[in-house]
């Protein structure tokens, strides 16, 4: 057996570091014909039902525990870890995307050019805001590179406060919501 944290990619680094931001008003052009909505369908996105990374990992845990998994959520980080038996990866792989399903989560979506141009705008606002609180902070990449190295090698100016001034960091100067 071995434990694991679940489900790589970019959201679970999102949900462990809760780098991520904005929630887009992206609207699309209504048309005459546009049915109505099932009453019975939940249409609350995934985003206005958990506004932080660590609302969705505490769903997220509780979505693999309810599938049988012994998932536990560090709080502090948001980190989820299963302990997964050998042989037993694509039944959790399996789990743990329903659950994302389930969730109305699509964890290896790609961000959209506005959500990049969005998110860009946003991180640079917070690396103004981080530096008036004191902090020294890199400057940020080009546009380009910022959405070229998004899942990479992210640049986030609130990783770069210490741990031990981050939470006073986080109130001077919050992230922005999530985008899932």
């Amino acid at each position: 057996m071995t434990g694991r944290p679940s489900r790589a990619g970019r959201l679970s680094r999102v949900g462990a570091l809760a780098l991520t931001s904005v929630l887009l008003g992206i609207g699309a052009t209504a048309c005459a014909s546009t049915p109505e909505p099932d009453p019975d369908q939940d249409t609350t996105s995934a985003a206005e039902r958990f506004a932080t990374p660590l609302e969705l990992a505490r769903a997220r845990t509780e979505c693999l525990q309810e599938k049988g998994w012994e998932s536990e959520l560090d709080e502090e980080t948001g980190q989820i870890r299963t302990p997964v038996d050998d042989g037993d990866d694509q039944a959790f792989d399996e789990d743990d995307a329903a659950c994302f399903e389930e969730l109305g989560v699509d964890p290896d979506r790609s961000l959209t050019s506005a959500e990049f141009d969005t998110l860009y705008e946003q991180y640079l606002e917070g690396k103004d805001c981080l530096e008036g609180a004191g902090h020294a902070i890199t400057d940020p990449p080009s546009r380009q590179v910022f959405e070229e190295t998004y899942d990479s090698d992210a640049w986030v100016p609130w990783t770069e406060v210490g741990d031990e001034a981050i939470t006073e960091a986080l109130e001077a100067c919050p992230m922005p919501p999530p985008v899932y």
